[in-house]
């Protein structure tokens, strides 16, 4: 066993969230329009309006059960969500449950995507040669919102070391702020930061906590993501060392927050780690 361990997102950290999400934000549009029954050749150009408008918005927030969850401009995924919901507030749209419909559109598009292999943001190889290094010196474990089983097929894809070596926690659920749960402040406000940053994700701590039970404690684990407030704020607080990996969402307040410990690709990375 290594003395030190890392603790790794995986969409938007190992893999270009750009070219992965490219038919995501082409199919989650089209679905929203039909279910509200507006005309495609009057309403996408609108829906791609208001994208553009929310990509520069550092401030607005994706809301999830009334919580401002994360920036509208984190990645594609968050965005093109995000403008959905701007629409349906702009054009007075008659939801139920938005929340539910949300997560509903969010897993239909999936559904249409055909299955393809990961798009790594320095190619397979680079990929290989980062994980070669750091699983020398530390033990790996990857946290993702994403299903377990895909991330586990990504790395079998790699090789069978990468899948043996390297645990996967799925559906971490890091999104999803319980207002009730009292174990961390509601949220905290790094310096220079343009907004609060809300803390109550009880299940990513539950996972945070389970980890520390073992190889993965604050004192022995750097926590790598690409996106802050959904990765890295709660880590972050409860005294893990974070680092972030640029995904051309980043912001200039995190950039500077974290200093030396924003990165924008696998070289800087590892003169961090090794």
């Amino acid at each position: 066993m290594k003395e030190f361990s890392l603790m790794l997102d995986f969409d938007g950290t190992l893999t270009d969230i750009e070219e992965e999400t490219k038919e995501f934000q082409e199919i989650y549009p089209i679905l929203f329009l039909e279910k509200f029954g507006l005309k495609k050749s009057k309403y996408l150009p609108i829906f791609n309006e208001i994208k553009e408008e929310l990509k520069s918005d550092e401030k607005k927030g994706f809301i999830l059960n009334g919580q401002d969850v994360l920036p509208v401009s984190s990645d594609p995924y968050i965005l093109t969500q995000a403008t959905s919901q701007e629409m349906i507030k702009r054009e007075k749209l008659l939801v139920e449950d938005e929340t539910k419909t949300i997560i509903g559109l969010f897993g239909e598009t999936l559904k249409k995507i055909p299955k393809q292999n990961a798009h790594y943001r320095e190619g397979k190889e680079k990929t290989k040669e980062f994980l070669d290094k750091t699983m020398r010196k530390y033990n790996l474990v990857f946290v993702t919102n994403s299903q377990r089983g895909k991330v586990e097929h990504y790395l079998k894809e790699l090789g069978s070391d990468y899948f043996c070596n390297i645990s996967v926690i799925g559906n971490a659920k890091k999104l999803f702020v319980n207002p009730n749960f009292d174990e961390v402040p509601e949220s905290f406000t790094p310096p220079n930061f343009k907004r609060e940053v809300l803390l109550r994700r009880d299940n990513y701590y539950g996972i945070l906590k389970f980890l520390s039970l073992g190889i993965f404690s604050n004192k022995n684990t750097k926590v790598i993501g690409d996106i802050y407030e959904l990765d890295l704020a709660l880590p972050d607080y409860l005294g893990y060392d974070v680092i972030q990996m640029e995904n051309g969402y980043s912001k200039k307040h995190e950039r500077d927050y974290l200093g030396e410990n924003f990165v924008k690709n696998y070289n800087e990375l590892e003169n961090l780690l090794l």
